[in-house]
């Protein structure tokens, strides 16, 4: 919260520590950032962990852990796209914009108690595209139309997917969505 609200923020997290014990030195910065993932390993570890030892079917198990591997896979292959050095923020938000669509997918199932259809194809279309652009079969400019075109498609199948999701979720309720009721009489101060 200091980075929003304090005006040197950035100074505030240069400021060098010793880590108790160890007597390392760092600074404050550094030492927030590996306590947030020390702690996100540790949170999503347990989870896979209990997640293994409850279920009654592994494979399955590891079948719903398949699109977040391909998601690293993603990350990793952008790498070697000819346009990678240029736009590396645009690869971890297209990629990143794919995850979040599948996990929509897999909270929807896991809060309806459905089965998680955990085959993507989409990750191994961009496995395809990347190569396709790293080979240099096809220019940079086209590269950059199929990327986008990718993205678009993605954002299309998950703005599909939360309208089908509110949609739903407000019929059931007996609401309208985004529409407002005219009411007789309005009162004008």
């Amino acid at each position: 919260m200091s980075c929003g609200i304090a005006a040197n923020s950035n100074e505030f997290f240069t400021w060098p520590i010793t880590i108790p014990g160890i007597q390392y030195e760092t600074n404050l910065g550094d030492a927030v950032t590996a306590f947030a993932f020390l702690t996100g390993l540790h949170y999503n570890a347990e989870n896979i962990y209990a997640s293994f030892k409850e279920t009654q079917e592994t494979g399955y198990a590891i079948g719903c852990i398949l699109p977040y591997a391909q998601f690293f896979g993603m990350l990793y292959a952008s790498s070697y796209s000819q346009l990678f050095p240029e736009y590396p923020a645009y690869f971890l938000i297209l990629c990143g914009f794919c995850l979040t669509w599948i996990t929509a997918i897999f909270n929807l199932n896991s809060t309806a108690g459905a089965k998680f259809n955990w085959l993507f194809f989409e990750p191994f279309i961009y496995f395809g595209l990347v190569y396709c652009d790293h080979s240099q079969m096809i220019d940079k400019a086209t590269c950059v139309h199929l990327y986008i075109s990718f993205f678009a498609v993605i954002m299309v199948r998950y703005i599909m997917l939360m309208r089908n999701i509110v949609n739903q979720i407000t019929t059931h309720m007996g609401l309208s969505f985004l529409k407002v009721k005219a009411t007789g009489k309005t009162r004008q101060d």
